[in-house]
């Protein structure tokens, strides 16, 4: 399995939007990200993106000791066993979808509170 993934230029950028708002590093804007998508319980696509020009993160920075546990639950949604290919597409595509949900969630909301809080009503 790869250890490292690189983001797309769009979805850097609305990394960094969401991660300088929230004041939330962008590891943690990633992990949420993940969430957000798995959530939507939705299968992403297993093919990778060819803007690979963003930001580049290592398994480590995005799972932390979590690593079983997202990959459990991705896993599940996908329903496919993890691979090789599984953190570099699977996790990045997850992440970027995520993102995109993100932003234009905040984008309605406009407001750090405003925006954490919808996750928890």
């Amino acid at each position: 399995m790869a250890d490292k993934l690189k983001l797309s230029n769009d979805s850097s950028d609305k990394l960094n939007f969401l991660s300088n708002r929230l004041n939330i590093k962008r590891n943690l804007v990633c992990r949420l990200a993940i969430s957000v998508s798995v959530s939507q319980r939705k299968k992403v696509d297993t093919t990778i993106n060819s803007d690979t020009d963003g930001y580049e993160f290592n398994k480590s920075t995005i799972f932390g000791p979590d690593e079983i546990y997202f990959k459990a639950v991705v896993c599940y949604v996908q329903q496919k066993a993890a691979d090789s290919d599984f953190f570099n597409i699977i996790i990045r595509n997850h992440i970027e979808n995520g993102l995109d949900i993100m932003y234009n969630d905040y984008q309605k909301v406009n407001s750090p509170v405003g925006y954490l809080t919808s996750f928890v009503v």
